[in-house]
Order: C-alpha cells, then structure tokens, then sequence
C-alpha cells in the first residue's frame, strides 16, 4: 500500500506478567494506494517459529516437533521452523507461529502456551487453524481482514479483499469504519462463512 515498515520484539508479555514492547519504525509515505486482495495464488511455502521464555528448552521443541510432524503428514509440505529457547520475558511462557506463504499474500496462525497445557495441544491449536485456512475459499485469514479495513478505507482508490471467514470484529470495524468515514463499503457473506469486502473511495 505504499508504506514502509520496521519492527522488532524487544520483550515478549507472555500472560500473567506481561510486560510485551515492541519497536515500529514507519517511513514516511506519500498516501496509502488502494490493493486488490481476492486471490491468494498457489502456496509456494510455510514457514514457523517455535518460541519459549523461562521454561525448560523440550518445550519449544516439542511444539516444533508436532507442528512439523501433522504438517508434513496430513498436508504434505515441508516447513521451515525457527525454535526460540529463551527469549526475553517478564514471565515463563511459550508461542507457536506458522506462516503460509502464498503467491499473493500471507497468512499467519498461531497459539499460546499455558499452565498445564501440553506443549503438542499449542502445535495442534496453531496447525488446526491453518488447515481450516487452507480448506476454505479467501485470499486473508480471519485474524487479518478485521485488521486491514481502517487501512484500505483511508486509501486513495477503490480496494477489495476476500476472506475464508468473516468474523465479529470485521463486522464490528465495518460499521464503525462506515458511520466515521464518507467510503461506500459493499460486503458478501454472512458471520462464520467466506465472503469479499469492498471499499469504494473514488
């Protein structure tokens, strides 16, 4: 959309403590150009991260060693995974992340570890959702396109996007984004289906 982004983590707030920072570096751009996003393309890969902060180092690797072994079982494709032993945290605490890699855009997927809950469930959770992704009809996940609306509402042009599942929180930013902002915004699709989104700005 025309701007140029940095970041980093410099901590990780895992729950109770918390105590997460972040670091944006944002260029200056000359506006926001609008994006058509309703085909993802062929997946060309996906990729992981397997991350833990004051927990014993079999923690990540289990994670890693569960979401590799579905992965590479029910869906057939090799992964790149990253494991994370002792990142920086206020508190214990573990993440799985998976990224797939599309033609045309990316989709992440991830889940959180907890007390209690076996490392394998947060490979299970993460892999669950980027199968359900993968079943489904739409270029952005769920967790993006809700994300996404205040963005392409602001952008000079017409913009578009299809999603594999249309969710409360983009219903809710869809409403709020129309009652703030004079864009004309169509959308097809109801709640828990696939649907296009489109903001009309010219």
């Amino acid at each position: 959309m025309g701007i140029s982004t940095d970041a980093s983590i410099e901590n990780w707030g895992f729950y109770p403590r918390g105590g997460g920072k972040i670091q944006l570096k944002i260029n200056p751009g000359n506006g926001l150009r609008p994006i058509s996003l309703v085909s993802r393309g062929l997946l060309k890969k996906i990729r992981g991260i397997s991350a833990a902060s004051n927990l014993p180092r079999h923690v990540a690797e289990k994670q890693k060693e569960q979401a590799l072994k579905r992965i590479e079982r029910e869906l057939k494709i090799n992964v790149e995974m990253t494991v994370l032993y002792d990142v920086p945290s206020n508190g214990p605490g573990s993440f799985l992340f998976l990224l797939a890699e599309y033609e045309k855009t990316v989709a992440g997927f991830s889940s959180l570890g907890s007390r209690g809950k076996p490392a394998e469930k947060v490979a299970d959770e993460a892999v669950d959702a980027l199968k359900a992704h993968m079943e489904w009809d739409g270029c952005i996940d769920p967790y993006l396109s809700d994300q996404l609306v205040p963005f392409l509402a602001l952008a000079a042009g017409n913009s578009s996007f299809t999603t594999t599942q249309i969710t409360e929180h983009l219903l809710t930013n869809l409403w709020v984004i129309g009652h703030f902002l004079g864009v004309t915004i169509s959308r097809t699709g109801e709640k828990g289906e696939n649907g296009r989104v489109e903001f009309l700005n010219e």
